[in-house]
């Protein structure tokens, strides 16, 4: 259905409105008054149900050539692996999110059963795995959970050494719900992005408060400079600092 939306309710509330990507919407949030302000390369990634992308550019949105780019959830990272919506199979959102959280605690049952609360509950009830249970029980110690939680940290890592690769960014801020609400950003670079062989070497990561409305984690590969203090949030950043190796 093609309705102008943003018309409307600009004529309805006398005020400019914008329809816009919720990724790119909170790029430039970030870019704007949080996370990603001054920076000239900025990539953001939203964890939720699936992954969402924004790629800025000197402050403004890349779109690409139709308006779609770019799709980081559907890079794929797994030859015949998990059957994804878009109609791959691997794609990096099939492990790396609240949805994949789950299916990945799926996939670890066998192996967890009888050492785990968690485990026993699943057998009992498949439907209460939720990501945010599996983010709880892994604050709690639970064997599944934490397994979970330890290939979804993994996963994170290889795909943000991707994303690392093809963009060089100045910095990567990672946000969206399943970020807030349950399945962290790791406190220190996820062991997968340490170990990657691409030119991102970095010292460990600090963790400070996001400043953005609704913002959620930070991974920087700038300067390596503070942030200048903003109000301290319930959601925490991730700051991870990079330098690019000499050419040879």
């Amino acid at each position: 259905m093609d309705a102008p939306v943003a018309q409307r309710l600009t004529d309805r509330f006398a005020m400019p409105v914008v329809l816009e990507h919720d990724a790119n919407a909170a790029a430039w949030a970030e870019f704007r008054f949080g996370a990603a302000a001054g920076g000239h390369v900025v990539v953001l990634v939203a964890i939720g149900t699936g992954i969402g992308a924004a790629l800025l550019l000197d402050g403004r949105i890349y779109r690409g050539a139709h308006g779609v780019a770019p799709e980081l959830g559907h890079l794929q990272v797994v030859p015949d692996g998990r059957t994804c919506a878009c109609g791959k199979r691997g794609c990096w959102e099939r492990y790396c999110s609240g949805t994949a959280l789950v299916d990945t605690a799926v996939d670890l049952l066998p192996t967890i059963r009888g050492r785990s609360l968690l485990a026993r509950e699943a057998a009992a009830d498949p439907g209460a795995l939720t990501g945010r249970r599996i983010a709880g029980a892994a604050q709690d110690g639970d064997a599944l959970a934490v397994a979970a939680m330890a290939e979804f940290s993994r996963w994170l890592g290889i795909g943000l050494a991707a994303v690392a690769d093809i963009y060089d960014p100045e910095l990567v801020v990672v946000a969206g719900g399943r970020v807030r609400f349950g399945i962290p950003v790791p406190r220190r670079r996820p062991r997968s992005l340490r170990h990657h062989p691409h030119r991102c070497r970095a010292p460990p990561a600090r963790a400070d408060p996001c400043r953005a409305p609704g913002g959620c984690g930070r991974v920087d590969r700038g300067s390596g400079s503070r942030p200048r203090p903003g109000p301290r949030r319930q959601d925490r950043a991730v700051r991870l600092r990079c330098w690019s190796r000499p050419s040879v």
